[in-house]
């Protein structure tokens, strides 16, 4: 950890004075000017005010004993910002000194306490968390100190009262909920009337589906059959699928390179058929539903 105090050594203290030989001469009388104040009074009341300022400044940089606003972009400087906390406001970015500066156990405190957006960023390629910055929404802070070669910070929730009030059916289709994806901050979205109604299919025939079409409804509306394909590394375990054929036209599935699995077949079987597939494992899917061999 980071030693916030730097320690005082006593110069110019004679260490090595003349013998006493015991003679009553002018050489052994007791001088305060220039024998004990100069000697040992100034060296040590020197190292004893030093003590009382770096012991001081030491105090000053625990954590949290020092508040300040920021408004603009700021980069916190090491040592001087150790300890402080800091109230952001603004679209602002706040950006971290090298770790190799800091240290470790270098602690800043870093709160939005505006309406709008605080970035946290990283010293050029350095990481927080295992990302090259952090988001804080309004009502959110957090506390970091480096760790080594990376930063690693606590984040938390700064006021409830600024946060989404989910109660009923107050969530609207855009709000998004903040997740870790193996520490990189997402985003997913809530749908107020549950899975997301895809367009309806009625020009183009034959389909391949995309990882931003799972977890939908998909409608096909045509007179000829069609072919839907889901190839390798679309989909990953517990995404759905539900597709309606809405005409004359059949959908027909093919897995290209994934493995798809139906007890009957893989057609939707007439007008209105509606079928769910279901992905149970890595490019695995099995399909239910009104389905048909052809």
């Amino acid at each position: 950890m980071t030693n916030p105090y730097s320690s005082v050594a006593v110069s110019g203290y004679n260490a090595d004075p003349p013998s006493n030989d015991a003679s009553e001469t002018a050489n052994n009388q007791l001088d305060w000017v220039l024998q004990h104040k100069t000697k040992l009074g100034d060296p040590l009341k020197t190292a004893i005010e030093s003590i009382n300022t770096n012991a001081v400044n030491a105090f000053a940089r625990r954590l949290g004993t020092t508040f300040e606003l920021k408004t603009t972009d700021y980069s916190i400087a090491a040592p001087g910002d150790q300890g402080k906390f800091f109230s952001v406001t603004g679209t602002t970015t706040i950006t971290l000194p090298a770790v190799a500066d800091a240290g470790d156990g270098f602690p800043v405190g870093i709160f939005n306490t505006g309406s709008a957006i605080v970035s946290v960023d990283g010293n050029a390629s350095e990481l927080i968390n295992g990302s090259s910055s952090i988001t804080l929404p309004p009502g959110l802070g957090m506390l970091i100190t480096p760790d080594s070669s990376e930063w690693v910070g606590l984040i938390y929730n700064l006021d409830l009262s600024q946060l989404t009030t989910i109660q009923g059916n107050a969530l609207a289709a855009t709000d998004r909920f903040l997740v870790s994806d193996a520490g990189v901050a997402k985003a997913i979205r809530y749908q107020d009337s549950g899975p997301i109604i895809a367009p309806e299919v009625t020009v183009s025939t034959n389909k391949t589906f995309t990882s931003a079409e799972m977890n939908q409804v998909h409608r096909y509306n045509n007179a000829s059959d069609a072919l839907w394909d889901l190839d390798t590394g679309v989909g990953v375990p517990s995404n759905f699928l539900i597709i309606i054929q809405k005409a004359a036209g059949s959908v027909n599935l093919s897995g290209g390179t994934a493995t798809i699995n139906a007890a009957v077949g893989k057609f939707t079987r007439v007008q209105d058929s509606v079928i769910v597939g279901i992905c149970e494992a890595t490019d695995v899917w099995t399909f239910y539903g009104d389905l048909a061999s052809a």
